[in-house]
């Protein structure tokens, strides 16, 4: 975080001063909205900057489960879905993580509802996509009734938690995983 900081403060001020110089007018008044634009524009960089960069220790979110009745024990599980900024009505309002026996759905309350991997029938990308992703359905049989969850996946540079989901049900079943999985088309 301290590096943004070092690299974005002294640009902002170099670019204030550079391009103050050099501005075409004599004009004060004018001179100085450039220069606020210019400062107004680096303080965002770096509230930007500061913003993603505690996020980004965050992407490979892993939550831990106490599941009581059987002992007592914890398992970890990795998201795998984002939140989309815009259109968030195309997709439901749940994250989802997996592990290799379960998937864990968390709703927006914050309640914690966990399926075994056994009853997802399907996983098949849509034709919707939303910020350059694409929306994926996975449908989970339980109690004679299907469940479908719309999601993006979180596939980043730094986070492959979507791509190892999905090469471990086509692994685990191939029969489920209707769309195979392209970086081309994410």
């Amino acid at each position: 975080m301290f590096k943004y900081k070092v690299v974005l403060i002294p640009f902002s001020i170099g670019v204030l001063f550079v391009m103050g110089r050099f501005l075409p007018t004599n004009s004060p008044l004018l001179r100085g909205v450039f220069v606020l634009i210019v400062l107004f524009a680096s303080v965002y960089g770096l509230y930007y900057l500061l913003k993603n960069s505690i996020s980004l220790e965050n992407k490979d979110q892993i939550i831990i489960v106490d599941k009581t009745g059987e002992g007592g024990e914890t398992h970890s599980f990795k998201k795998i879905t984002s939140k989309p900024n815009m259109f968030k009505s195309a997709v439901s309002d749940v994250d989802l993580y997996f592990n290799e026996q379960e998937l864990c759905v968390v709703d927006s309350s914050g309640t914690q509802t966990i399926f075994p991997i056994s009853t997802i029938t399907e996983l098949k990308r849509t034709d919707v996509r939303i910020n350059n992703s694409n929306v994926w359905r996975i449908v989970i049989k339980e109690d004679n009734k299907e469940i479908t969850f719309k999601f993006t996946h979180n596939v980043r540079f730094w986070n492959k938690n979507f791509v190892d989901f999905h090469e471990f049900l086509s692994s685990l079943n191939p029969e489920v995983v209707k769309t195979k999985w392209n970086y081309l088309r994410m």
